[in-house]
């Protein structure tokens, strides 16, 4: 009963300690995502002094004009990724569910890429319902924040860090 205990105390523990981001070069950052059609451009220092790649915007749905789209990007400091984003843009919130599924399905891949770990539910969930959350995954953390706009138009942001 005590090595059972100490067992899944141990697998517990391990999965809690595990998520630092796995993925240090900038390269191997930029087209993680590749196989979604979100390769990121070469990594780049800006005159701001900030680093980091970004994709394409690329529509949701290419035969139909939703204005939907998702997004990926990262940033860090001195060739070093820290922060991996995804973003859906909503312009059309009654064909919004492909966006989010689209996020769900790129958010999956990344999690267990960037941080070995796969999402929780609530993750998936908050997605889903447009709703803010921020959560420990690990050692890392997951963001999602909704922005409205003016027109019933928003903006859906997952971070990993």
């Amino acid at each position: 009963m005590i090595r059972l205990f100490l067992t899944a105390f141990a697998a517990v523990l391990s999965l809690t300690c595990v998520a630092e981001l796995r993925i240090t070069s900038p390269n191997e950052a930029c087209s993680v995502l590749s196989d979604t059609r979100l390769r990121a451009d070469s990594w780049s220092i800006q005159a701001d002094r900030t680093e980091g790649c970004s994709s394409s915007v690329r529509a949701i749905t290419v035969d139909s004009p939703s204005g939907n789209t998702i997004a990926f990007m990262v940033q860090g400091t001195n060739q070093v990724p820290e922060r991996f984003s995804l973003k859906i843009d909503i312009a059309s919130p009654n064909l919004a569910d492909d966006a989010k599924r689209e996020m769900i399905k790129a958010a999956k891949r990344l999690s267990v890429r960037a941080l070995g770990l796969s999402l929780p539910h609530s993750v998936d969930n908050a997605i889903l319902k447009g709703e803010n959350i921020s959560l420990q995954v690990g050692s890392g953390a997951v963001i999602i924040t909704r922005t409205d706009g003016d027109k019933g138009d928003y903006q859906l942001a997952l971070t990993m860090q």
